[in-house]
């Protein structure tokens, strides 16, 4: 395991002084807030996915029918 000369050099305690005068501090309405743009962003997708098989659905259907008329085409003429 590699370990940095810095921290060979200084004791614990000297770095997590300086990760904690360095960090922000996180409120509990900050998490609140980026939960709730998590959700629209959730709700976003889902209504765009929903959209989407949507669309792959009538696709897909209307190949299908493409399809039956091809093969009862093919079967006439044989």
């Amino acid at each position: 395991m590699l370990v940095s000369s810095s921290l060979k050099q200084k004791p614990w305690r000297m770095h997590f002084k300086e990760a904690s005068s360095q960090a922000e501090i996180v409120t509990k309405s900050d998490i609140d807030l980026v939960r709730r743009d998590m959700r629209e962003s959730e709700l976003r997708l889902e209504a765009k996915i929903s959209d989407i098989k949507y669309d792959l659905v009538k696709w897909i259907a209307g190949m299908l029918l493409a399809q039956a008329g091809l093969v009862a085409a093919l079967v006439k003429l044989l």
